[in-house]
């Protein structure tokens, strides 16, 4: 099973980590979201003014909890890095 490392700290998107979290998942993915502790992160999520596309109100999202710390990831064991966003 290929074997991928995800990384996420406060403020990560949480459509994005909630996207790629899930469809690698659902392709039988191995995945680990790992953190600078493994410790409840605060995710964030913006949300578009009307009629303007380029204008973002950052909210608070979800709480989410990593597998790992940094500390504890040997690097060598992943097959893929996957970079959201």
């Amino acid at each position: 099973m290929t074997k991928i490392l995800m990384i996420a700290a406060d403020g990560t998107a949480i459509d994005h980590l909630d996207y790629a979290m899930f469809r690698m998942k659902e392709e039988g993915f191995d995945l680990t979201v790992a953190a600078p502790e493994k410790r409840p992160l605060k995710t964030t999520t913006h949300w578009g003014a009307p009629d303007k596309h380029l204008y973002y109100v950052e909210r608070p999202g979800y709480t989410v909890t990593p597998d790992a710390a940094f500390r504890d990831i040997d690097p060598a064991a992943y097959d893929a890095l996957l970079v959201r966003g």
